[in-house]
């Protein structure tokens, strides 16, 4: 049996705050607003919408996850649907704004957090483990570095276990919905960098491989570290 529990709660006496634009619209010696003769190229770098109009609607959760012994199937969250622009002092519809380069994307942070805790949660505790080992190597770009087949062979060398038994753990992972495929994380668990350059991603086996060593040092088997995995260090 499930429940919708409000995380957020708005009564009939709440009053969303309204902005109004003569509010946002300073003089241009006391504020220096978002808004140049070269406005157009810099979108990116100018944002210049703010949030003018926002309602609580019910988000429905990909998995039901359990609060307070309650499972819970969706909740209320802030949605906004309008915005004030202060270059013009225009209310624009949200709907209207979906490709603007201005308007960021909105995150829901803590049903993410929820949702990545509740299917963890449902694991078994040696799967549970395998998978934030695992969780130690994300990149970003949307997977893991190395592979899966690295990662067994060096958590099986760590915990003294067989490379055959932890690769069961694997195709729990994947119906789970944990890994996407050999290389990839599902969505609920990647790592996305926008910024990271192309050196980066060239040194992403380094890093694997100095955070395996420095899992090796806190489990007192530095010594016993395969020197194949630690190349290049």
């Amino acid at each position: 049996m499930t429940y919708d529990v409000p995380l957020l709660v708005i009564t009939e006496e709440t009053e969303v705050p309204q902005v109004a634009p003569q509010e946002c619209l300073q003089a241009k010696d006391s504020v220096k607003l978002p808004c140049s003769a070269d406005a157009e190229s810099n979108t990116k770098q100018d944002n210049s919408l703010r949030p003018y109009t926002t309602v609580m609607v019910w988000r429905k959760l990909s998995m039901a996850i359990r609060i307070n012994n309650k499972l819970v199937s969706r909740y209320l969250a802030p949605s906004i649907t309008e915005y004030l622009d202060l270059c013009t002092g225009e209310i624009i519809q949200a709907s209207d704004l979906r490709n603007d380069p201005r308007l960021p994307p909105q995150i829901h942070v803590g049903e993410i957090i929820l949702l990545r805790q509740a299917l963890l949660d449902s694991l078994r505790k040696e799967v549970k483990e395998f998978a934030l080992f695992v969780l130690h190597f994300r990149n970003n770009r949307r997977g893991i570095t190395p592979e899966i087949e690295t990662l067994i062979e060096w958590y099986a060398r760590l915990h003294g276990k067989r490379p055959s038994n932890v690769r069961r753990y694997v195709t729990v992972l994947e119906k789970t919905g944990f890994l996407a495929g050999s290389s990839l994380l599902s969505r609920l668990f990647q790592n996305t960098g926008k910024r990271a350059m192309a050196r980066d991603h060239l040194g992403e086996d380094v890093v694997a491989r100095r955070i395996y060593f420095s899992l090796c040092l806190k489990a007192g088997l530095g010594a016993t570290c395969d020197s194949q995995s630690l190349k290049h260090l």
